[in-house]
This record gives C-alpha cells, structure tokens and sequence, in this order.
C-alpha cells in the first residue's frame, strides 16, 4: 500500500470567504487553447454556478432539485438569498445539509453537503453519482483521464489563477493518482480504496521534477491536462468506466505548484471529496425522488388538468 502524506503547504480552497481554486490550463506551448476546455465543459450541464460573476461557485446537480457541492461552499450560502443558476434558469437555496463532521482544521476533511433548490429544474439531466472503487483507473492508460468541472477562474500552469474568466464553466483532464483520508493531523494518501474519502491528482506538464505524486502519477499530460482555481471548489469530477459518465468527486481543495503556495501551477495538487465513500449519506439526506419537489410538479399538473376541464 502506497502511503504519503500532503505537506503543510497544501491548502483549502474556501469560497467566498477565502480562495477557492479552478481550472488552470496548459501553457501555449501544447496544441490546446481555452476554447477547448470549454468545449469540454459542454458534456456537462449538471455543472452549474451558485451566485454570480466574481461570486462564482460550484455545485453539481444530483437530483430535480438537489446539488451536491462541498461543505466549505454551502457553509458560505445563506437560505433563501444565495442562488444556482443551471440550464440558463436561476433558483433559490432553501435548504443546506453539511456532512456532520465537516471540517477545515486542523486540514480539510468530509467536505461535501447537499443543496436544496426552489424549484425542479427542468431540461437538464441529473450527474449520476458513482458507488464503486474503481477510481484510480481514471487515467490515460486506463479508461481515459477524468474530467475536473467548475466555473472558476483560468490561468495556465505557468502563471497559476490570474482570476480572468470566473463565472464560465470549463472542464479539464488528469489523472486520478491517489486516494486521500484525515489521519487527525493531516491528509495522508493511499492506493487502498477503503481508507479513501477524497481523490487526488497533480499537475503535470511533461517534466519529472513537477511530476508531484510519483511514482504514482506519470509525468506526462493528459489531453487537457488543468489544475485548480479561485470558483472551482464545489464543481464535479467525472469519469466514464464504459456506460457514460459519472460523478466520482466534488472539488474540495488545493495546494503546492512551481511557485510555492500558490495552489494553481505546475506541480499544484488537487483534491476532491470522494463522492462513493459519501453516497449512503447523501442517499439518506435526499427523499427519492425528490418527493417535495415531485409533490409540488403534481399538484401543478392537477390544476392544470383541473382547469382544462
């Protein structure tokens, strides 16, 4: 079993309240450009964004009227004021659940929570959240690199987040390296599937000395290979094990790159909360299928019906 530990310099990424880190890119000098992690972020419109231009964050829809987003973003929302706009309609947050043992210190940990919304939202199809313990084949050897989702800010590997561009949904590559868990001190990893609650990755750019997670990470990009910044936290990790995409993690935090604290450059680590080590819970939290909201749809179709006769 693979054992590591984060150091001291990785950091959680808090909304609104402090940094929150998003999609960082490659560099010009690889065959890619902005408009391609954009295109990729199309393939996901569960993806959508709570408040508003330098506001924005993240959270993924799960069900007609529930977002999964991290514990640090919904600790930020406030009830019946904060909104999620998805599908190019906005709702009100009536109701937030945080995982009972959510917390940022000493290090972050179980950071996920589930959001309720106004209103079902139509036309757009919930993420199916994965259950399984495949995660770590989520590579370019495997069954292709996951996919990081947010509407934070870009930047490249070079730079890090220059804070342009927040408030647009992108998507981009890596690898998912390592499975991480809180030892009550700090974040330590593993290949071992059933210590895992959270997923992790670096970023890469086809030099050794920025290839973090070796030997357990390979040193080469994948196809649009990205890092974290400021709005991403809250957004989704996807990946598709042969029957289409599923959610496998909920942004949560990052740390480290070229450029020491700067969380958002090559080298960077990123991390999100493990959404199959959190799917009881969530199940428990969430009525199937939505039965407030299932209960409103109804009595709106009888009166419909009603008036029509």
């Amino acid at each position: 079993m693979t054992s590591q530990k984060i150091g001291l310099f990785l950091f959680v990424a808090v909304a609104l309240a402090a940094p929150a880190r998003a999609i960082v890119e490659l560099d010009g000098s690889f065959s890619v450009s902005d408009s391609d992690y954009l295109n990729q972020a199309s393939l996901y419109p569960s993806v959508g964004e709570f408040g508003s231009g330098s506001g924005a964050v993240s959270g993924v829809l799960i069900a007609s009227d529930w977002v999964l987003t991290a514990g640090h973003i919904a600790a930020a929302l406030t009830v019946n004021v904060s909104t999620f706009t998805i599908g190019g309609n906005t709702y009100t947050v009536t109701g937030t659940t945080i995982y009972p043992t959510f917390s940022l210190s000493p290090t972050v940990h179980d950071d996920i929570a589930v959001v309720q919304l106004s209103a079902i939202v139509p036309n757009v199809t919930p993420a199916t959240m994965y259950s399984g313990s495949a995660e770590l084949t989520a590579k370019t050897t495997g069954v292709g690199a996951a996919d990081w989702v947010g509407y934070g800010g870009t930047g490249t590997g070079l730079t890090g987040d220059t804070g342009a561009g927040r408030g647009t949904e992108r998507a981009g590559t890596n690898d998912v390296d390592l499975y991480g868990y809180f030892n009550g001190a700090t974040i330590a990893l593993t290949n071992n599937p059933a210590l895992g609650t959270m997923i992790v990755a670096d970023f890469d750019n086809n030099t050794v000395g920025n290839n973090t997670l070796s030997p357990n990470s390979s040193p080469f990009v994948s196809s649009l290979e990205s890092g974290f910044a400021v709005g991403d936290s809250g957004g989704g990790v996807f990946a598709n094990f042969g029957s289409g995409n599923v959610l496998i993690g909920i942004n949560s935090f990052n740390g480290g790159g070229i450029s020491e604290g700067s969380g958002s450059q090559y080298s960077a680590y990123l991390g999100s909360t493990r959404v199959s080590a959190y799917s009881g819970w969530v199940a428990s939290e969430i009525p199937e299928p939505g039965y407030g909201a299932l209960a409103a749809a109804l009595a709106a179709g009888l009166l419909a019906w009603r008036r029509k006769k």
